[in-house]
């Protein structure tokens, strides 16, 4: 897995090599967008060819659906037909791979709104008509489907997420409703709240929820945690 940019525009790439240090002398000449790499192997011989090809689907699958990555593999290979002793090969070392990968600061599984307790929503709103829902996770900020993005962007609007837009539009995160705004189509997860909160709004913006006010108790003044 080669990645890069995971705080503002997320980009993966997942192959398989063997030897692993021929793969990557040619990656490091051919793409310039990663700087961190993680690979996996087994510690014996379990890992035969098809397996390896049935968990790069999987992973490209499961990287897909997240929505938050740019994925930069040029197609996704179809999983091979594996007997039922090897899938239950396959799917097990995946389950320890992705329970792995959180440590490395990366996740490949987005929770869906019913596993996140509504007090912890956040949401935007303004006279443009923009509704956004969305909560913040570990792994970043996920706004919700469904939720609309202004078609509009200020004259300071920042190229960097000017640049994310286009590329969720192209992607078809984002999809012009037809009413007047974007519309998200899936789940997708940001770097940060403020970089959804400038995605959503077509400007620059603070996306993180101001502190609670301050409590006086007498003359002492008890700043928010």
């Amino acid at each position: 897995m080669l990645l890069g940019d995971l705080d503002f525009d997320p980009k993966l790439y997942i192959g398989e090599g063997d030897p692993l240090i021929t793969r990557l002398l040619s990656h490091q000449t051919n793409k310039d967008f990663w700087d961190i790499l993680i690979a996996f192997t087994s510690n014996d011989s379990s890992l035969n060819k098809a397996i390896i090809q049935y968990l790069e689907s999987r992973l490209l699958s499961l990287a897909a659906k997240t929505s938050r990555f740019k994925i930069h593999n040029k197609n996704t290979p179809k999983a091979p037909s594996l007997s039922e002793m090897d899938t239950d090969v396959a799917e097990g070392f995946l389950a320890e791979l992705l329970l792995c990968l959180p440590i490395l600061g990366v996740s490949l599984d987005i929770p869906s709104k019913n596993e996140v307790s509504t007090d912890n929503y956040l949401h935007i709103k303004n006279s443009k008509g923009t509704l956004a829902k969305g909560v913040l996770t570990d792994d970043g900020f996920i706004v919700f489907k469904g939720s609309r993005a202004s078609l509009e962007e200020t004259p300071s609007f920042p190229l960097s997420l000017k640049a994310k837009r286009m590329e969720l539009i192209d992607r078809g995160v984002l999809k012009d409703s037809g009413q007047g705004y974007y519309e998200f189509t899936c789940d997708h997860s940001f770097g940060s709240p403020s970089t959804a909160a400038g995605v959503v709004q077509g400007r620059s913006a603070n996306g993180r929820p101001p502190p609670p006010p301050a409590v006086l108790i007498g003359k002492t003044q008890l700043a928010p945690p």
